[in-house]
Parts: C-alpha cells; sequence; structure tokens
C-alpha cells in the first residue's frame, strides 16, 4: 500500500472491518474507510425515506448465533473480533 502512495484504502466487505486496525497500524498515513462507518448512516437514511419498508421491521429483536461447528477457539476469536462476549449454540442438521 505505500509503495503505491495511496492516501485511501476502502474495505468494501462487510467482514473486513476486522481488518481496519491492522490497516491503520500498518499504514498510519491513509486514510481508511470501512462499512460500519458508511452503512448504519446509509440504511438510517434509505428507512427514513421509505416507511412502508421501515413499519414493517421489528426494533426488539433478538440474535441468536447457531453454528454446526463450535470450539473454543471460534468462540474466543468471535469475542476478540467483536469486542463483546457472544453466545452460542451448536446444532446438528
Amino acid at each position: 500500500m505505500l509503495a503505491k502512495n495511496i492516501d485511501t484504502l476502502v474495505l468494501g466487505c462487510t467482514h473486513y472491518i476486522f481488518l481496519k486496525g491492522m490497516a491503520q497500524r500498518l499504514a498510519p498515513g491513509v486514510k481508511v474507510i470501512s462499512p460500519e462507518e458508511l452503512v448504519p448512516e446509509s440504511l438510517t437514511d434509505y428507512l427514513c425515506r421509505h416507511d412502508e419498508i421501515r413499519s414493517r421491521l421489528s426494533t426488539n429483536g433478538t440474535r441468536e448465533f447457531l453454528l454446526t461447528d463450535l470450539t473454543p477457539e471460534y468462540q474466543k476469536l468471535a469475542g476478540r473480533l467483536t469486542g463483546k462476549p457472544l453466545s452460542f449454540r451448536q446444532v446438528k442438521l
């Protein structure tokens, strides 16, 4: 990146946000733009303009993470990536 003299790096996929910190450390003079900066504001704006969709959405839902292979390593990594503890449930298909 630095050899190409870029000034901005766009992380164009939602799971790339986990690379943002690393990119900022490796290229401190490069502006890093990631989806968590753009998507919430864009979605909020869209929903404000489209009440027919917003009115059909729930605002008090819960999250449940179901996995077919649940390991302690995965749980640890998920916690590191999100910065908060998550609960998972293993299921058989």
